[in-house]
């Protein structure tokens, strides 16, 4: 694909260049004047061509709450605002995103659902670690401490010495 006539911000200049763009399986490969023709152009004529955003922490409620908001929805505002991949948090699904069982419920429900690319962080939790969701499946993982209550057990433990 080539979009054509797109204005870009380049290094080393102040203001938009004209230029076009060369993308092969979702990859820029080449950004230039007067490239070769390919299959499908985009005439950007006029346009600012910018890259997609990722917003790395989204709360979509999905499954569980999804009359606030469901991954349909989410993403699609996401992709409205220039988003083209999103990151939800583990804790707002129920069930939680804490185990392979959930991590896979979730999957089937949003996959269908879902209009711009997604990853998935997982919640830890005691049962986090049994069935190896973090050796086979989740690389990321989002932790929420209390600091109110760990506040109150450092201070009981420097009071008994």
């Amino acid at each position: 694909m080539i979009i054509k006539n797109g204005l870009v911000y380049l290094k080393r200049t102040k203001d938009l260049v004209k230029v076009d763009i060369r993308i092969e399986s979702s990859i820029i490969i080449e950004i230039g004047s007067f490239l070769e023709k390919d299959k499908e152009i985009i005439d950007a004529e006029g346009l600012i061509v910018l890259p997609g955003v990722i917003d790395p922490h989204v709360h979509f409620n999905d499954p569980g709450h999804t009359k606030r908001e469901d991954f349909y929805t989410g993403t699609c505002a996401a992709a409205a605002g220039g988003v083209t991949t999103v990151i939800d948090m583990p804790c707002t699904s129920n069930p939680p995103v804490t185990n392979l069982k959930n991590l896979f419920h979730k999957l089937d429900i949003v996959d269908k659902k879902a209009v711009v690319d997604f990853g998935l962080f997982g919640g830890v939790s005691g049962e986090s670690f049994k069935d190896n969701l973090s050796k086979k499946h989740q690389r990321t993982f989002k932790t929420c401490t209390r600091l109110k209550n760990i506040f109150y057990f450092i201070n009981k433990r420097l009071q008994q010495g």
